[in-house]
């Protein structure tokens, strides 16, 4: 039996100075350990609550202004081969999927899924896509 070996993926590991990443991830982690062992009478999530979350959306309203044309991230092709036992579900529910997305941006993770599952033996599949900001949601 011969077999068509899987097309190419491509990685953009330089999409970001991950170094930077990490060095943020643990302050964050340092502040949000603060915040938990300093609020023994209420939950977690209610210290993480007083964080303005508007400042979050002016700042990505602001990026995808900034990056309009949506080719700033790279569509994440390699998303459906990464992930070959998800996509096979996918592929093998008794009706088209339904894809959520929280955080989609400007959908280079979303659309290579969809792109994926087209022409599934059901239907076609939709997605709900979801973000903070106004301006990645018009790129879609």
């Amino acid at each position: 039996m011969t077999t068509t070996p899987p097309p190419p993926v491509q990685y953009h590991d330089s999409d970001f100075d991950f170094s930077k990443l990490v060095a943020e991830g643990k302050r964050f982690e340092a502040a949000l350990m603060e915040a938990i062992s300093s609020s023994s009478s209420s939950p977690p999530h209610s210290t993480l609550s007083t964080v303005d979350s508007s400042n979050s959306t002016l700042a990505w309203n602001a990026f995808h202004t900034r990056h309009s044309s949506a080719t700033f991230f790279k569509p994440k092709r390699y998303i459906p081969s990464s992930f070959p036992s998800t996509m096979k579900v996918l592929r093998g529910l008794p009706r088209p999927p339904r894809i959520l997305e929280v955080g989609c941006g400007a959908g280079a993770a979303l659309f290579p899924i969809m792109a994926a599952l087209e022409g599934h033996k059901e239907g076609k599949a939709t997605a709900l896509a979801i973000d903070v900001s106004d301006k990645a949601l018009s790129l879609l």
